[in-house]
């Protein structure tokens, strides 16, 4: 769904009844998803479409449960940078910035002072799942900052950070590319 809205976005014919399966697909996955799964598909929802009062709801209680719950870990910077998003695109431009200064708290500096970068969960079993890296949680946090926050500081230490890890024609793996070219 992400990527079907993304085309859409670049101008791409998508057909509506595609993008309308998919997004009802992920409204009924959604209450059984872990919350870092919860996070991106709230953004995924966000780039194909405008999102429901329900949506905005889902995305509220997740950050939520984030900065009220038991488990401070309980989003990795994806999960922050994609809650962030989707919290903007529901039209809740606090929130969205409470998002993402949980990120910014989160950032790992060069000892240069040269990149900025964020790492994984570390968890495992979602690493290999979502194929979590730190390129692709970099990425993602550099769209949210982009978006939220012009202008940050931040921003060409991302780059910086992004850059460094290009090889060749891309990233390591086709996802981390396509969240760096979109970063």
């Amino acid at each position: 769904l992400f990527g079907l809205g993304a085309m859409a976005e670049a101008g791409h014919e998508i057909d509506p009844g595609v993008i309308e399966r998919g997004a009802a697909y992920l409204r009924e996955q959604l209450g059984a998803a872990g919350p870092r799964a919860r996070a991106y598909m709230l953004y995924s929802l966000s780039m194909s479409g405008p999102l429901t009062g329900e949506d905005a709801a889902a995305a509220l209680a997740l950050l939520d449960e984030a900065e009220n719950g038991d488990d401070p870990r309980l989003l990795d910077a994806f999960a922050l940078g994609a809650l962030a998003l989707a919290l903007d695109a529901a039209g809740e431009a606090g929130a969205a910035q409470r998002a993402l200064d949980r990120l910014e708290a989160t950032v790992e500096m060069a000892d240069d002072g040269a990149t900025a970068h964020w790492g994984t969960s570390g968890d495992g079993l979602y690493d290999r799942k979502t194929m979590a890296s730190a390129t692709r949680s970099t990425a993602l946090a550099l769209s949210a900052f982009v978006r939220l926050r012009p202008g940050s500081e931040l921003e060409p230490l991302m780059v910086n950070y992004l850059m460094s890890k290009r090889r060749g024609d891309g990233w390591g793996t086709t996802n981390e590319t396509a969240h760096a070219i979109i970063g």
